[in-house]
C-alpha cells in the first residue's frame, strides 16, 4: 500500500523525509504540503507532482481542509511543533511524525501527549541523527576507550544556521 504523506515545514528536514517518496515511489508519495517560504513551495510542487489545491502556505489553511493523508509529518520551527500536532490530531490526523524538540514547555508536551491519548493517535518524535553512521563510529569509539575515560562532552549543534 502506498502511503499518502503530508509534510508542515519543507526546509532541509521536510525535504529529507519526503525524498524517500522519490527513492521509492511505490511505498510512498507527497499528498499535500505548508511551508510559508513560496521558492520552497514552489519546487516541492514541481519536484513532487502535487495538485495546486494541495499546496499551503501555512499549516492552519492545510488543517482546515481534513485529513489530506495517511501520515503527517511535522518539520517546521523548532518552537512551533505542540500547536500544529494538536490541530492535527483534532483534524484526524493518526500518525503523525514530529521533529524534535516537542516543546521546551513541558505543559505543552504533556497536552499533545493527551490529546494523542483521548484520539487514539500515534505521535512519534524523530532523533533521525543519534542513528547516523557518524555518531554510531563516535560511539563505538568511545565504548573501546583508546581515547580513556569520557569525563565530559560539549556538543553543539547548528540548528540556527
Amino acid at each position: 500500500m502506498k502511503i499518502k504523506a503530508v509534510i508542515i515545514g519543507a526546509g532541509a528536514r521536510g525535504q529529507c523525509y519526503a525524498q524517500y517518496a522519490l527513492d521509492n515511489p511505490a511505498e510512498m508519495e507527497i499528498s499535500a504540503i505548508a511551508e510559508p517560504k513560496a521558492h520552497i513551495r514552489d519546487s516541492m510542487q514541481k519536484t513532487y507532482h502535487i495538485p495546486n489545491e494541495r499546496i499551503f502556505s501555512s499549516y492552519e489553511e492545510l488543517l482546515k481542509e481534513g485529513i489530506l493523508g495517511d501520515a503527517l509529518f511535522i518539520c517546521n520551527q523548532d518552537n512551533d511543533h505542540v500547536e500544529p500536532a494538536i490541530m492535527a490530531i483534532e483534524a484526524g490526523y493518526r500518525f503523525i511524525m514530529l521533529e524534535k524538540p516537542i516543546d521546551k514547555d513541558m505543559k505543552k508536551c504533556n497536552l499533545l501527549a493527551e490529546t494523542a491519548k483521548e484520539h487514539n493517535a500515534v505521535v512519534q518524535v524523530c532523533h533521525s541523527l543519534r542513528y547516523t553512521k557518524f555518531y554510531r563510529r563516535l560511539k563505538e569509539i568511545l565504548d573501546s576507550k583508546v581515547i580513556g575515560d569520557v569525563v565530559h562532552i560539549d556538543h553543539t549543534a547548528a540548528v540556527g544556521h
